[in-house]
């Protein structure tokens, strides 16, 4: 996973500046946050609702409800979601859950999706999230959304999308599914 925990780095690193503070909402493993302090010198904490065995050595805020993060309002300078919200079996929790990292949120929320472009992606996507997923024990309701729909959904809920940019990974899905990049801020 080493060769994608790069690619996530390298395109949320131009958005977490050094000495600021980030929250890793559904940090899974850490990895991805660890490599992006060691990149950018910005600040991770790590929050799950699951305990990994090889878990690292960081601030660690642990969820009993997944809809919920117990922190204070506007914590920490970014909140990060990465692959979180098709997790959730419920379309509505996930305006819940993406509520929940923009009150944790000093700045902005980065989030990273799967978002399938066509119905050839969306099976591609089904079946790899399934693989990465259940050897952890990860929920894989399938509740994936479209880029247009995201942004829509962001857009209606009050949050100003300032970037969003698809890609097609190269690892480990050897390009069969779009990920797109949303930087969300508060409107005003």
């Amino acid at each position: 996973m080493f060769l994608r925990e790069n690619e996530v780095v390298r395109r949320l690193a131009p958005w977490l500046p050094a000495g600021e503070t980030f929250l890793d909402l559904g940090s899974g493993t850490g990895l991805v946050a660890r490599r992006l302090a060691k990149v950018t010198g910005a600040k991770p904490t790590l929050c799950d609702l699951y305990d990994f065995d090889n878990r690292i050595d960081l601030p660690f805020v642990r969820q009993t409800d997944p809809l919920r993060v117990p922190a204070p309002d506007r914590s920490f300078d970014t909140v990060v979601m990465l692959f979180v919200l098709h997790h959730i079996p419920r379309w509505e929790d996930q305006f819940v859950v993406a509520d929940e990292a923009m009150r944790l949120a000093r700045k902005r929320v980065l989030i990273m999706e799967d978002t399938p472009f066509s119905k050839i992606d969306l099976v591609f996507n089904k079946g790899w999230d399934w693989v990465l997923n259940q050897r952890h024990g990860i929920p894989v309701p399938f509740t994936f959304r479209s880029r247009e729909e995201w942004t829509g959904i962001f857009s209606s809920n009050g949050y100003r999308v300032d970037h969003a940019e698809s890609y097609r990974p190269k690892w480990p899905t050897l390009g069969m599914y779009h990920h797109t990049l949303f930087v969300l801020d508060r409107r005003g």
